[in-house]
């Protein structure tokens, strides 16, 4: 593993298997990570992986919220009830 940065997002690339890993979160590929990561993820603050029912979401330790999808939700229910409803 080697470490890289992306738009001063912190990360670590394997370059037998080309995965990358950013704020504990496994890609299959960096073009896969750069999606993940949009201009609404801000470097400079903690963050934690989480999966809800299987899909990568981005925990700010700020305020809580969860990044996936595209957007921030406030909570874990939010984005759960919109996933039993789809």
């Amino acid at each position: 593993m080697i470490k890289i940065i992306f738009k001063h997002h912190r990360g670590k690339l394997d370059l037998e298997t080309g995965n990358v890993i950013f704020y504990g979160l496994y890609f299959d590929t960096i073009l896969e990570a750069v999606r993940f990561l949009t201009d609404n993820i801000v470097p400079d603050l903690d963050y934690e992986p989480c999966y809800l029912r299987g899909l990568q979401c981005i925990r700010c330790l700020t305020d809580g919220c969860i990044f996936t999808g595209g957007r921030w939700w406030e909570s874990e229910e939010t984005i759960l009830k919109l996933l039993l409803h789809n």
